[in-house]
């Protein structure tokens, strides 16, 4: 009983953010926080820490009590492509431009999906070049270049 409570992945994801949290704090620990009206740099880390930390606790005493779903073995393919995505982002957004890194990314974490549905990789890569353009270049006013 106690070990496919274990094998969970509400368990397993429980424990991460638990952990996660708690290394949050810790790193956050160092920073001045201030109070409510005078928030400092350690505040908003401190913040999300404690609430994350929190939700794994909650979501671990869920899953002892509850049937979960077992996890299932790591797979390399998801795991490559979202990597991919994040280093085709980071190595495209000065060249290319905000629509066009966007839209690369896009298409290459959709990569990692076990079938590729093309129409909805390419509407999705589409809407989210033109939603962060307009988010960050239009409304943030952030100097990032929209085009090359």
């Amino acid at each position: 009983m106690m070990l496919q409570a274990l094998r969970s992945k509400d368990t397993l994801s429980g424990l991460l953010f638990i952990a996660s949290g708690l290394v949050g704090a810790v790193l956050a620990s160092n920073l001045p926080i201030g109070d409510k009206i005078h928030m400092q740099a350690g505040y908003m880390p401190l913040v999300l820490s404690i609430t994350l930390t929190g939700l794994g606790i909650l979501v671990l005493a869920r899953s002892l009590f509850d049937k979960a779903a077992t996890a299932v073995a790591w797979r390399a393919r998801p795991l490559l492509f979202v990597v991919a995505s994040a280093l085709v982002f980071g190595l495209t957004i000065e060249r290319t431009g905000l629509l066009l890194s966007i839209f690369l990314t896009v298409l290459t974490a959709a990569a990692a999906l076990p079938e590729w549905r093309r129409v909805e990789a390419l509407a999705l890569a589409a809407g989210l070049s033109l939603f962060s353009a307009l988010l960050f270049v239009m409304l943030l006013r952030l100097p990032i270049p929209v085009l090359p």
